[in-house]
């Protein structure tokens, strides 16, 4: 589901936001909120960033409960092995805290 960023004000509390890492340090953001996730939009694309520290920015005014870092695990697949059953994706919890609190 899409989630454009001028949505964001009208779901505070905001219960999870999963700033995703991948290659070259470009970052996408998705927002978890009673059970459903949605990616953040930036008009028609997807939102992108190669900075955290934008990321941050952007969301210091609002009511978050918890951010965390995900990268997906792709090292199985790159040395041509099956995915493995379950998730290996890596979530770290980052120590923001939201100014609106």
């Amino acid at each position: 589901m899409k989630l454009h960023l001028s949505d964001l004000q009208a779901l505070q509390p905001i219960h999870k936001v999963v700033i995703h890492a991948f290659e070259q340090m470009t970052y996408q953001v998705s927002v978890t909120q009673n059970d459903q996730v949605s990616l953040l939009y930036y008009g028609d694309t997807p939102y992108c960033s190669r900075s955290l520290t934008e990321i941050r920015e952007l969301m210091e005014s609002l009511q978050v409960e918890q951010y965390v870092l995900r990268h997906d695990g792709v090292y199985e697949e790159m040395i041509g092995m099956p995915n493995p059953t379950g998730d290996s994706a890596l979530e770290i919890p980052l120590g923001w805290h939201s100014r609106a609190h």
